[in-house]
């Protein structure tokens, strides 16, 4: 075990590690990659800051990079980009309508309609240059 962890916490078992949380992998999935379980990696991050800091930022570079082409696509005027961003970062504002077709607890906003509204002006705006 001991070679096992000297490796993960030498250069290239960093850059691994990062790589591979950059690409999306969950911890389940590192671990596995690795040949360990996911506790045994919990416990590794712990112990070796260099795996914990390796693993968290290569997550957050993908988050970071994810939201920031989100933002892109919906302030250009994506429909779907404009409801996703604000279903899940102004959820108690822009949250869908319930089943029985009422507004739920979200002061009554028409979710479709209010993104037609703002991509209409957005649209104006461009196309007379203000």
């Amino acid at each position: 075990m001991k070679k096992r962890v000297e490796f993960w916490v030498s250069e290239s078992g960093v850059c691994l590690l990062e790589g591979w949380a950059r690409s999306g992998l969950c911890d389940w999935k590192i671990a596995k990659k690795m040949g360990i379980k996911v506790g045994e990696l919990r416990r590794l991050a712990a112990e070796h800051d260099v795996i914990g800091n390796a693993i968290s930022k290569g997550k957050e570079v993908v988050d970071l990079e994810v939201e920031g082409a989100l933002l892109k696509k919906a302030l250009t005027g994506d429909v779907r980009a404009c409801s996703y961003w604000l279903k899940n970062r102004m959820g108690g504002v822009w949250r869908d309508k319930g089943k029985e077709g009422s507004a739920v607890d979200n002061g009554g906003v028409d979710v479709d309609g209010e993104i037609d509204v703002l991509l209409d002006g957005a649209v104006e705006s461009r196309e007379t240059g203000g």
